[in-house]
């Protein structure tokens, strides 16, 4: 199995993999296996690769939050989760994700702006 594609659900990356599958009119199983995972969506955005670019702040745009990790003493930061913007009021900004604490999608403002990595969008 691809990784964030399951039978029945999918974690954040799937859910934007399935959104731009069905986008561009192909199936998820035609999608690059190595842009499957978040980290390698913004890496591939970060170096104007092939398939993302950075964005900027608009409805459609994938918003990039990021997780902090503690590697020998250092803090890291990394590209933690995934979703799509679906609306911006002010210094509101809703997106739709894969909620892994909850095990569904769901539609929600960012809880808080300091965790916010950056913007990318699909290079169609």
């Amino acid at each position: 199995m691809a990784d964030g594609l399951g039978p029945d659900s999918f974690d954040c990356s799937g859910l934007v993999v399935k959104a731009a599958s069905e986008l561009l009119g192909d199936g998820a199983v035609s999608w690059d296996d190595s842009l499957r995972h978040v980290r390698d969506m913004w890496s591939d955005a970060i170096q104007a690769q092939t398939a993302f670019r950075i964005s900027q702040l608009a409805v459609g745009a994938v918003v990039v939050t990021k997780r902090q990790y503690e590697i020998r003493g250092q803090s890291r930061y990394v590209p933690g989760h995934i979703g799509i913007v679906t609306a911006v009021s002010g210094n509101q900004i809703d997106f739709i994700h894969a909620n892994p604490s909850v095990g569904y999608v769901e539609e929600r403002p960012i809880r808080t702006l300091e965790t916010l990595l950056g913007y990318i969008s699909l290079i169609l």
